[in-house]
């Protein structure tokens, strides 16, 4: 896939539809104690001013696409962080990682997370995380795992993180035709 940022005024002008918008992002640094993964300080850090930025709570975000690159302290604190931040209502969110399937693509990972995130809300389908599920003790959210959830998600956010402590979250909503 190919991602293009235009600005909705100009898209408008062009006569063009876009297929999502980008509305909120957030992006913080923070390397955890003999961990190469950012702090769940950091991830939760940049959830909220994702949110923040995008002028919605918690509540109003549908699918959570995680960064879930299988490291056992990167993992932990994203799962730390989303369930610090959702807590409120944590049993309605859906979360989903494309690396299972896919690999680790590095640098390429969050960019095909974004062409994913179009994917998911132009079809509603969230497509199942591969590999072996979270024990159902360890999250409160609901991993989709087993069978892809047509569930049409509006409202995504997708976590990205480094090995050096850098993480970052964008939210992408879809567009009313």
């Amino acid at each position: 896939g190919i991602i293009s940022l235009e600005l909705a005024s100009t898209a408008e002008k062009r006569a063009v539809q876009p297929l999502a918008a980008v509305t909120g992002y957030g992006a913080s640094c923070e390397a955890g104690k003999g961990s190469h993964s950012p702090t769940a300080r950091a991830i939760s850090l940049s959830m909220e001013q994702a949110m923040d930025r995008a002028q919605v709570i918690p509540s109003g975000i549908d699918l959570i696409m995680a960064h879930g690159d299988g490291t056992v302290m990167g993992d932990k604190h994203e799962m730390d962080a989303i369930h610090t931040i959702f807590r409120d209502c944590i049993e309605h969110i859906h979360v989903y990682s494309s690396k299972g399937a896919l690999g680790h693509l590095l640098a390429g990972a969050a960019a095909v997370d974004v062409v994913l995130g179009i994917y998911i809300l132009e079809s509603g389908i969230i497509p199942a995380v591969y590999g072996v599920p979270l024990q159902e003790k360890e999250s409160a959210f609901s991993l989709v795992t087993g069978k892809p959830l047509n569930a049409g998600p509006g409202r995504i956010m997708i976590n990205s993180r480094s090995y050096e402590g850098q993480c970052a979250s964008l939210i992408m909503e879809a567009v009313k035709q």
